[in-house]
């Protein structure tokens, strides 16, 4: 099958003529493609004309909307993107790697995943600042997000701000663009919804000077340590606060690094029952445990000793293979994958109790969560959660983000996350067998199942990605809360509300 433009004018022909068999026609035809034989481009091209057939087959198909194949093939698409060099990029290049960013991001938004999608936002901002399509997009995601934040309502109104800077450049750059009238006229329709009117009113310049204003810097910085400094600033840049707006902060000019911090927190909850500082406690302890993997993390990474640790001196460990690690340092590396992991199922038990599902707690997990519950030999119902409620941006997000760490169906089917193809596994081999961590991975070194071998770098790279992950489903969880506090409120007026105590750090002490 020829890989080249004919290909994407062909699928588009099919989806014209709404044929069903035609579609699914091309995608056994893609899937059969030997893609590792393929140069560069044409791999973009294969995963990219998959995605696209998919997305044309799930207008058709009620059933299934096609989210996994269509994330996977984006996934594959974009990490052939990332290893070329900036060379080997043309103009034209560069226009197709900002059209699979965008519909990267807005597949991303769709599944509530908003954190990610500002990432693939700013890419394209970053390749093409006149993007018009990618500013109002990111306009609107900016807007929704705002909905389920937990942060000061400063921070808020200088989202709002933003979000309206980038609808009115937008708007100004689709005068002298081929954007479409229909297209326009949707935004505007967005941005008289999302954007209160005060700020419609104003012009940019004044708009600009507001947002300027809108923004509070912290001093979080309690003990001007140098030490401290070099950390915040190193969280900042690698998105690892509990801020909702640490992906913002770090890569807009108009924010600073100064207002990221980690203030995620339930809003106030009506007290349906005696559970509610039951919540607050598992999720603090779920935070703790992530602030504590960060930090083990940083340690791994920048630590670089001449000597020995202290710890490790004089504890007659001996191999004859030198490609073998052990060490302080390895012991920290295994446990950061391992607390990471760990908490997932934790927030599977708290959803278990927070939105009653009435699972027995051994049956609860991250996976369980989200299948069918069969009461009865014959008996199955749906859970509630399955495949996230679609009014819950907050559900839907963390639905998809634990199909990044877990494969929920237990198939065959290629993992929606590549870079943690094997997460199972690897937390297993961590938990259950021996594993070894080495320089590198010799070949068929893992065959006879008996020790788990790995590199230190995969373990790192790893070990990062299920940060990030924990990170964005604590994110979810709380914004699931929120969203459904906002419901409970309404339907039961009566209840007290239980407010959000803060606190100052000298207590943990």
């Amino acid at each position: 099958m020829e890989i080249n433009i004919r290909l994407l004018k062909r699928i588009d022909s099919e989806k014209r003529n709404k044929n069903v068999g035609g579609l699914k026609k091309i995608i056994s035809e893609l899937e059969n493609v030997d893609a590792e034989n393929l140069k560069n481009k044409k791999k973009i091209i294969l995963y990219y004309a998959l995605e696209c057939t998919y997305s044309f087959l799930s207008e058709y198909n009620k059933e299934d909307d096609f989210y996994d194949k269509r994330i996977n093939n984006f996934r594959k698409s974009i990490k052939v993107i990332e290893s070329l060099g900036s060379y080997k990029i043309d103009r034209d290049m560069n226009h197709q790697i900002c059209h699979i960013y965008l519909k990267y991001a807005n597949i991303l938004d769709n599944c509530g995943r908003s954190n990610l999608a500002i990432e693939y936002y700013q890419k394209i901002l970053e390749l093409d600042s006149r993007n018009v399509n990618a500013k109002l997009d990111y306009a609107v995601c900016l807007c929704q997000y705002t909905w389920t934040m937990t942060v000061v309502s400063k921070n808020i109104e200088a989202i709002k701000y933003f979000a309206a800077k980038l609808f009115m450049e937008a708007f100004e750059m689709a005068k002298f663009s081929t954007i479409k009238e229909g297209n326009i006229k949707y935004y505007t329709e967005g941005y008289n919804k999302l954007i209160d009117k005060k700020i419609r009113d104003m012009k940019l310049d004044e708009i600009e000077t507001r947002l300027i204003q809108a923004i509070i810097l912290f001093d979080h910085i309690t003990n001007n340590s140098n030490a401290e400094y070099v950390y915040r600033k190193w969280v900042s840049e690698n998105c690892l606060f509990l801020h909702p707006l640490n992906e913002i902060t770090t890569r807009t000019k108009e924010f600073s690094e100064d207002l990221c911090f980690d203030i995620l927190h339930f809003k106030s909850m009506v007290k349906l029952d005696e559970l509610n500082p039951f919540y607050r406690e598992i999720f603090n302890e779920m935070k703790q445990t992530f602030i504590y993997c960060r930090l083990l993390m940083y340690e791994v990474i920048t630590e670089e000793l001449v000597d020995p640790h202290y710890g490790d001196l004089n504890t007659f460990i001996f191999s004859e293979d030198t490609n073998i690690k052990y060490s302080i340092k390895m012991e920290k590396l295994k446990n950061v994958f391992r607390l990471a992991y760990s908490v997932y199922d934790k927030i599977a038990f708290f959803i278990n109790v927070y939105f009653e599902l009435n699972m027995a707690e051994k049956r609860v997990s991250i996976k369980s969560i989200w299948k069918p519950i069969r009461e009865k030999l014959n008996s199955v119902s749906r859970s509630p959660l399955l495949h996230g409620p679609s009014d819950n941006r907050g559900l839907n997000g963390l639905y998809w983000n634990s199909r990044d760490v877990h494969n929920i169906n237990d198939d065959n089917e290629d993992p929606v996350d590549l870079e943690l193809a094997d997460a199972d596994h690897t937390r297993n081999c961590l938990e259950h067998r021996h594993v070894s961590i080495v320089n590198k991975v010799l070949p068929n070194s893992n065959d006879q199942n008996k020790i788990y071998y790995i590199s230190e770098e995969e373990l790192k790279q790893k070990s990062m990605r299920m940060l990030k992950l924990l990170r964005e489903a604590l994110i979810c969880l709380c914004s699931a809360v929120n969203l459904e506090e906002d419901k409970r409120k309404d339907n039961y007026k009566d209840n007290d509300i239980v407010n959000v105590s803060v606190y100052k750090d000298e207590w943990k002490i």
